[in-house]
């Protein structure tokens, strides 16, 4: 076969293509035109994560036939665009004509600011031919949050590493219609290891009333990095629209911390008004993660102080599994009063998120009386002896051992007075009477 005549088939061949794509016949030849139509929307910008009511204008410019589009059925075509209404038909389009139809199209959360549905329309003119042809319609997608009737949370936002935690998702209804099968969907960007949902997902919600809130409690566990993105998807029915919405949440880990006191002493064990003394306990971090910036500092109740400038001291880092020795030097006043005692201890600290927190250790202080007895002599320089004082520093008596002590020497002195007036007796009586 020459190559002219193959070229020409093969052109003969895509001439008949083309006609078969635009008009598909089922009546006899020759086949008139078909019409001349266009379609339309009004509507440029489309709302993600809702359904956009979408009109759709079909206009029928005809031709020397006159002719009229009968049953016309079309749809529109794009990957991120869901319809979710009926199937969309017009019974009649006559010559010079229009017909507009509302189509429900939902657009996907991810699709792209610029979007291009195709429209695949089919109809019947001139009562035995039809014809399928394909146009195109372009759109703006955005965002529209404020046309969204549910607000989603999630709390709390820090969480305990290497446990089980319990979260809570709130599904708050702002609208004025009931929302049914919402269906939210929880997970981790990227799908993050360490992080494992105990529990039903996607969570279910058959209903949700207007003006209501609705929370549903899970439980976590997370062994991660010191912050991780948690994502949720929720997807419902806003009476009959198909609606969706995506949030995503910022979580922090954080580790357990557990300061546990041990060995509290102070010294010296016997403490009178006016001494000065020091309290002393080691600390042992039996969590999972260590503190840093820690500040120990005695919370003084009436009749303690400061002995110096500060009754604080830096301790700096925790390590767990490590025993940290704390120690504060401290004084009491003159006047306190003598008994039991407790001196709270408050060690401060950052943890691995640079929280500040805190945690109280109580030290006991018992306060005993102080005693001034007699002259006691000393040797001064040269052998002369100087006369001077000493005290005697005691623990505080209890009251009966008090009341003992004063009953014995009143007894002492009761007897002492009657051994006088009984030896006054007896002198009196060997006197030699007078003849």
């Amino acid at each position: 076969m020459k190559p002219i005549r193959l070229f020409g088939i093969v052109l003969l061949f895509a001439v008949v293509a083309s006609v078969a794509a635009f008009a598909a016949t089922s009546g006899p030849s020759p086949v008139p035109p078909a019409p001349n139509f266009q379609i339309t929307t009004p509507k440029q910008i489309l709302c993600k994560g809702i359904t956009n009511n979408v009109p759709i204008t079909v206009t029928n410019f005809g031709n020397s036939y006159n002719p009229t589009m009968q049953d016309v059925q079309l749809s529109l075509n794009n990957r991120n665009l869901i319809e979710t209404g009926n199937a969309i038909s017009i019974n009649t389009i006559g010559p010079s004509n229009s017909a507009m139809v509302y189509v429900p199209l939902f657009a996907n959360l991810n699709a792209s600011s610029l979007l291009i549905a195709q429209i695949p329309i089919t109809y019947q003119y001139l009562t035995l031919y039809s014809d399928s042809e394909v146009r195109n319609l372009s759109f703006v997608t955005q965002g529209c949050p404020s046309l969204i009737p549910l607000m989603v949370n999630v709390f709390p936002s820090v969480l305990v590493s290497g446990q089980i935690n319990n979260i809570t998702f709130s599904f708050n209804n702002t609208g004025n219609t009931t929302l049914n099968s919402v269906s939210a969907a929880a997970s981790i960007k990227g799908g993050q290891s360490g992080v494992v949902f105990i529990g039903r997902q996607p969570i279910q919600i058959e209903s949700i009333p207007p003006k209501s809130t609705v929370s549903v409690t899970e439980g976590i566990y997370e062994n991660s990095s010191q912050i991780f993105p948690l994502n949720l998807s929720v997807s419902f029915f806003n009476g009959t629209d198909l609606q969706q919405i995506a949030d995503s949440f910022a979580m922090l880990s954080s580790g357990t911390i557990d300061l546990v006191p041990s060995s509290i002493a102070v010294s010296p064990s016997n403490l009178t008004q006016g001494s000065i003394f020091s309290v002393s306990f080691v600390v042992t971090d039996t969590g999972t993660i260590g503190v840093s910036d820690a500040t120990a500092t005695a919370v003084l109740p009436k009749g303690f102080k400061e002995y110096g400038t500060s009754g604080s001291t830096f301790i700096g880092s925790i390590a767990t599994e490590s025993q940290t020795p704390i120690s504060l030097t401290l004084t009491t006043n003159s006047s306190i009063k003598t008994g039991n005692y407790i001196i709270p201890v408050e060690i401060s600290y950052l943890n691995n998120l640079r929280q500040n927190l805190s945690t109280m250790v109580d030290v006991p202080v018992v306060i005993g009386k102080s005693y001034n007895t007699s002259v006691f002599v000393t040797s001064g320089p040269g052998g002369a002896s100087v006369p001077g004082r000493y005290t005697y520093t005691g623990r505080a008596r209890s009251g009966y051992s008090l009341y003992i002590e004063i009953g014995l020497v009143i007894v002492v002195v009761v007897l002492l007075v009657l051994l006088i007036r009984e030896r006054k007796k007896t002198q009196k009586n060997r006197q030699p009477k007078p003849k």
